[in-house]
Parts: C-alpha cells; structure tokens; sequence
C-alpha cells in the first residue's frame, strides 16, 4: 500500500471512522478528501441522527467535492436527518458556494471561525455552537478581533464576515 505525502511530508488521504450509539451513527473524517477517497455505504444502516464530525478534514479538492455531493446525494432517506460538526473553513466555504453540498435535510451544529495575527503569524479557530452562538434566526455572536495570545498583538478575524456565516440561513435546492 502506498501512502501519499505532501510537500511538507505529511500523510494525505482519507480516513473514516464510524461509531454507533443506538440507531444514531457518527462519522468522523479525517485527512484528504479527493478523488481517491472512499465514503462509506450508509443507504439503510442509519436509522436515527447522522453525525459527521469535521474538524479534522483538512483539504476538500474538486473530485473530493463531486464526490461528497454524490454521496449526499444517496443519503436522502436519513431517519433522523444529518447533522454536521465542528466544520472547518473549508467546509464552509463549499457550504456557501456550492449548492447541494448542504442538503435541505442537514444542519451545521457547530463550525469554527478563523482568527490571524498579522505581527506575529498566529493563528487561532474559534468554535461556534447553534444555540449558544447562533440559531437560525439569530445573528451570529462573535468577535471581530481577539488579543493574540503569541505576541500581545491583534487577532483579526480572517473571513469576509459578510460572506462566511451566509450559510447559517442557507437552503440548497
């Protein structure tokens, strides 16, 4: 088996963990999502909530992306709905741009907003909860600079506000 490495040396590719709890199942992803990922056959096994867990998805290409649309694509006869967790930038942005990647019947719980220092190079996520950061007729409650805990200096907020929390009352189609 070959395992492919980035420039930096690290170890690429997808891993898939699955855990049950009753007849709810939670997916944890962790790494590359790409052409050469495999996501799990799920059609009848979920017959309660399904959680994916999402912090430690990395990088999402664009066969990565045609994959996870298709795969939510066969997911449509979820029981208990589909909640998504600890979302990382690069999920959001998908979320925001592509129509399907969240579908109707799923729901962002929590997602991380993305702090940097400009002085010193910082930087730092901050995770967000539905309800008790945001809800879906709520302005979402954050801060738009933070004191770096590195150099004392500022923390900016390294999103487009305006564009980043969009898909909070987001609905594909």
């Amino acid at each position: 088996m070959t395992t492919k490495v980035d420039g930096k040396g690290n170890k690429m590719g997808l891993k898939v963990h699955l855990t049950t709890d009753g007849p709810d199942v939670t997916i944890a992803f962790e790494g590359v999502l790409d052409e050469t990922s495999q996501l799990p056959e799920l059609s009848d096994h979920v017959k309660g909530v399904l959680r994916l867990d999402l912090e430690n998805l990395t990088l999402i290409n664009s066969m990565g992306i045609h994959k996870w649309i298709t795969w939510m694509r066969q997911l449509t006869n979820l029981q208990g709905g589909m909640i998504l967790l600890n979302c990382r930038p690069v999920v959001i942005n998908q979320i925001n741009i592509l129509r399907g990647f969240l579908p109707d019947y799923a729901r962002v719980d929590s997602f991380f907003v993305p702090y940097s220092c400009e002085n010193c190079g910082f930087e730092e996520k901050l995770l967000l909860t539905r309800g008790v950061d945001y809800d879906d007729q709520s302005q979402v409650k954050y801060v738009t600079e933070k004191t770096c805990p590195a150099c004392s200096g500022v923390l900016d907020l390294d999103i487009m506000h305006q564009r980043y929390f969009n898909f909070i009352n987001k609905k594909s189609a």
